[in-house]
């Protein structure tokens, strides 16, 4: 989950198609919203804090953006904030390490409570969640996850599209590589 109103990831996909991105995904220095997604790597845009502006609560996205800054920079020792070495370049691996940590928590809930407890109050929890209605026609209320579980499925039933450019540039990668 991405603490900003947009992961990098999906800037950078409208960027490669030549599409813009939505008002309010990316904003310049001023404050003023960015839709060209271009602009994020060029260092003319940013991407926004969850919460969006100070008066719809910005500080709590910019707060958990810290709080993964701790666990995945500080406590695992990598480089704090954006590591310069990793804004230069074309965007393609270059084999250098770009000093990103990882953190991972691992929590036992089986010693809190029984395994079956736990999944049926799960499942509770994200039945109430699907099955509250929707305040817009023909958008159900979903969880975080959910869209993307459902795009992994149909992926794995109907395969990956790929833009032509894109099946391009992963061959001629394969090629590069000696693998095809």
């Amino acid at each position: 989950m991405s603490t900003t109103v947009a992961p990098t990831g999906k800037v950078r996909v409208a960027a490669r198609r030549g599409e813009p991105v939505p008002a309010g995904w990316l904003e310049d220095a001023a404050g003023a919203p960015v839709t060209d997604p271009a602009a994020f790597d060029r260092g003319e845009a940013f991407l926004r804090w969850l919460g969006g502006s100070a008066r719809t609560g910005v500080h709590k996205g910019f707060g958990l953006g810290i709080a993964v800054e701790l666990l995945a920079a500080v406590v695992s020792g990598a480089a704090v904030g954006p590591a310069p070495a990793a804004l230069e370049g074309d965007g393609r691996p270059h084999g250098s390490d770009d000093d990103i940590g990882f953190f991972l928590l691992a929590v036992a809930p089986q010693v809190l409570r029984p395994d079956a407890d736990i999944a049926d109050t799960t499942r509770s929890l994200f039945g109430a969640l699907t099955d509250c209605p929707s305040v817009r026609d023909g958008e159900p209320v979903r969880y975080p996850g959910w869209w993307e579980a459902e795009l992994a499925a149909e992926r794995r039933r109907e395969g990956i599209p790929l833009p032509p450019h894109l099946y391009e540039e992963l061959t001629g990668l394969g090629l590069l590589g000696g693998r095809r």
